[in-house]
């Protein structure tokens, strides 16, 4: 039965779910309330989102997926075998990255993790099916509100311009518990976004409160005209502990047609205060997971709802109209690996135009880039790919002297897209030239202890002038004898010069911990705990210029490596070579 819906997906007609004043309503227009709860996607892993079967056995039209890259590695490809569950099994999927929790910078992350083009095209797949929670709890309690109002409004542009267009749910600050942040800036945000398409989500965990606070909260957004969700609670505050008013919220909020999800639904032994079940098993109750699942007359079972849609997936409508295909096109090499891509808008109504480039390895056509409905020409060259997928061919960035046939896509929704015909380009060759750098100056540091501190302690153990950063020092030592082969630390400082004008990428692969700054500004921070692998960060640079560069690394445990990569539109994705890197600002 399931594989039969989910074989239906294809042939769904509707846009998505919107968000009309403080009612969220489906593709046909019937009003929903969402009724469900969170579920360990990325902790504890559950990669083949086993547990989605047992949560719909409550009846609940909605489930929040969590995914932390720095935790599990999510990629579009468990991210899709989630929501794909959570769509078989009837449920509104929304998924959420954990990685800004807390950590306000960190949502801009978020904002390039959902849009990256691998991303985008998993959720436009389900995109009548989704709703998008940018960042879980992004920002403690020192974001400001222009901070807010300023990220936020940042991000929305950014995922509508990437080609994402279902309602973005958007937390409150200081980890989810100030609505202040959604009563005082909800207008604006919903102002800001091209779609109008926005939920605000508060996680009332502060215990002991009075039932006035929630009441207020859900009046005020009702008043304001928000669509306010309850995104996580549970019987008992943050601290595990103080009681929290669970009845009287889930009572106020039914009385008022807000939706709400528990926290959570199962974590493991030993079972979480928290959690619902104690194995993620309907049935295998735990702390108040019986009584919010089945027997509260506000719980799931008794005030959940699915829509029509949620159960058939259809409307009985058919697909929209496609709009017109874009006309026209053109591709002109420009340098290196950099293409320069033109066309005429003959649909008008388009919100987005893909840039698609037709992958041999796959025999199909991927998307490489989504520019606004008000573009018609744009570049893509060798810095395309956002190294968040794990997938060993997954990198879409052009390449020096190679022939590719590109499309351009009118996009309305899934269901309404329009190519253009294929155009045949082929890229220059290497135009790459030297600087003649001398390197970077290395501080290697032994800290022979667990810490996540970059700790000086008594000066560097060695100082050297290091050609670039590309080392995988394995199981062993930067320099044996005078650094242990684990818990040791570098710092690279010196000057980068980039030889053209642009955007770059800059990348680090480390294992284990990595930062990175240039000109001054945190560009790549990977730096939390269980963090390695790839990272990226993006800066304006202009050719000829020195630039400071300082680059920290830490080595946990186990295998030591690290290495620092750029690209940008003509030059391919490289280690950063000696010839660009100096030690001195002058010559």
């Amino acid at each position: 039965m399931i594989a039969a819906y989910v074989a239906a997906m294809n042939c769904a007609s509707a846009v998505g779910f919107t968000v009309e004043g403080s009612t969220l309503r489906d593709p046909c227009g019937e009003p929903i309330v969402l009724r469900g709860v969170n579920a360990g996607i990325a902790f504890p892993a559950d990669p083949n989102a086993t547990k989605l079967g047992e949560i719909a056995k409550t009846g609940a039209n909605a489930v929040r997926l969590t995914f932390r890259w720095l935790f599990n590695r999510s990629d579009p490809a468990a991210v899709e075998i989630a929501i794909r569950s959570a769509v078989a099994n009837r449920m509104l999927a929304m998924p959420s990255v954990w990685d800004a929790t807390g950590n306000w910078p960190q949502l801009q992350f978020a904002a390039d993790f959902w849009s990256q083009p691998a991303m985008v095209s998993v959720l436009r797949k389900y995109e009548d099916m989704v709703l998008l929670n940018i960042a879980n709890e992004a920002g403690n309690w020192q974001v400001s509100g222009e901070q807010y109002r300023s990220g936020y409004a940042r991000a929305i542009r950014q995922l509508r311009n990437a080609g994402l267009h279902m309602p973005l749910v958007i937390d409150a600050a200081n980890w989810g518990r100030r609505e202040s942040d959604l009563l005082e800036h909800g207008k604006y945000l919903l102002a800001e976004d091209p779609d109008h398409n926005l939920l605000f989500s508060w996680h009332p965990w502060d215990g002991a409160q009075p039932k006035a606070r929630y009441v207020q909260a859900m009046d005020a957004a009702s008043k304001a005209g928000l669509a306010l969700i309850i995104g996580e609670f549970a019987q008992v505050g943050v601290d595990s502990k103080t009681p929290l008013d669970y009845r009287g919220l889930i009572r106020s909020a039914s009385e008022r047609d807000i939706g709400w999800l528990w926290w959570w639904w199962a974590s493991g032994e030993p079972v979480d205060t928290h959690a619902m079940t104690t194995d993620g098993k309907f049935g295998h109750w735990a702390n108040a997971g019986e009584e919010i699942a089945l027997t509260s007359p506000y719980g799931i079972q008794a005030s959940a709802r699915r829509t029509a849609y949620l159960r058939n997936r259809e409307c009985g409508a058919g697909q929209g109209a496609k709009p017109v295909a874009p006309d026209h096109v053109s591709a002109e090499a420009i340098q290196g690996a950099e293409v320069r891509l033109a066309w005429q808008d003959d649909a008008g109504d388009a919100k987005n135009f893909d840039i698609e480039v037709w992958d041999e390895l796959r025999s199909g056509w991927r998307l490489v880039k989504v520019v606004g409905p008000n573009i018609r020409s744009t570049t893509v060259g060798a810095d395309l790919a956002f190294v968040y997928s794990m997938d060993p061919i997954g990198n879409p960035s052009l390449a020096y002297e190679r022939t590719y046939r590109f499309r351009v896509g009118a996009y309305r929704s899934r269901d309404a897209i329009a190519h253009s015909g294929p155009v045949t380009v082929s890229t220059g060759k290497d135009p790459r030239s030297c600087a003649g750098g001398n390197g970077l100056t290395g501080e290697y540091f032994y800290a022979g202890h667990h810490s996540q501190d970059f700790a000086e302690y008594d000066g560097p153990a060695m100082v050297r002038t290091d050609p670039k950063i590309q080392f995988d020092w394995g199981a062993g030592s930067p320099s044996p004898g005078r650094i242990g082969n684990d818990q040791f630390q570098i710092r690279w400082s010196g000057y980068v010069m980039p030889q053209f004008s642009g955007s770059y990428a800059f990348y680090t692969n480390s294992d284990d911990f990595a930062r990175v700054w240039v000109d001054g500004k945190p560009l790549i921070d990977n730096w939390q705990a269980l963090a390695k692998g790839w990272m990226q960060g993006r800066i304006d640079l202009v050719a000829g210029r020195k630039y400071p560069l300082r680059v920290e690394y830490r080595e946990w445990d186990g295998n030591a490596s690290i290495e620092l990569q750029w690209a940008t539109g003509k030059l391919q994705r490289e280690a950063v070579p000696q010839c660009r890197l100096f030690t001195r600002p002058a010559s």
